[in-house]
């Protein structure tokens, strides 16, 4: 298959007319989803740096005496009815 002008035209006119949607989704899905994933490992007071705690966050909620009670209530919210 030969490639021409044309089609590398072509290709690159789709690949510009996608850009605006990946770029979006990048910037408003990937991006806070890391951010709060990476969150999610420290200790942060909303003034001041983060401090890594690993795990601990994630222990200490698992070790919640209600958290099977929470997480289904949780997951009742979410789930359609």
């Amino acid at each position: 298959m030969r490639v021409t002008k044309a089609k590398v035209k072509n290709t690159a006119c789709g690949y510009l007319f996608v850009m605006p949607v990946i770029l979006g989704m990048a910037i408003f899905t990937f991006v806070p989803l890391a951010e709060s994933l990476y969150t999610s490992f420290t200790e942060y007071h909303n003034v001041g740096s983060h401090i890594w705690v690993g795990l601990r966050n994630y222990k200490d909620v698992f070790a919640l005496k209600d958290y099977t009670r929470l997480a289904r209530r949780d997951g009742l919210t979410v789930l359609p009815p």
